[in-house]
């Protein structure tokens, strides 16, 4: 990976860890769990990389109904332009919308990066 997607990557967990700090008071007294998200989507969404996701949700609130609800929403893509987001950025938006996968969610990424780190040394044998 390139250092500029590194560097990307650094700038947007800052960002995101700068946003969640900053919504700490806010979520500490929430009542629920669906209270808990809709701080942490309202956190993301202060941040360039992922402008409008709350308007996305609620705009198109079946699709991401059904990717919440899922019972392993880790392997399924993300609705509309969110699927393509990086891995980190999709690691920020599960803890956002689901954050009792989190654990799942790391391991299904970590997973992805073995497999592709063993098919390109396995190409480059050849």
């Amino acid at each position: 990976m390139e250092w500029s997607n590194w560097k990307t990557s650094i700038n947007i967990w800052i960002c995101y860890v700068f946003a969640v700090q900053n919504s700490y008071h806010i979520s500490h007294h929430t009542t629920s769990p669906y209270q808990f998200c809709i701080v942490y989507i309202q956190a993301l969404a202060a941040i360039e990389e992922f402008q409008n996701l709350d308007r996305d949700i609620e705009g198109s609130a079946k699709r991401w109904k059904k990717f919440v609800e899922h019972e392993t929403p880790e392997k399924e893509k993300f609705p509309q332009e969110w699927k393509n987001k990086s891995a980190l950025q999709k690691l920020c938006m599960m803890r956002a919308l689901r954050p009792d996968r989190m654990t799942y969610a790391v391991k299904w990424v970590l997973d992805c990066f073995i497999i592709i780190f063993n098919n390109k040394a396995v190409l480059s044998q050849r």
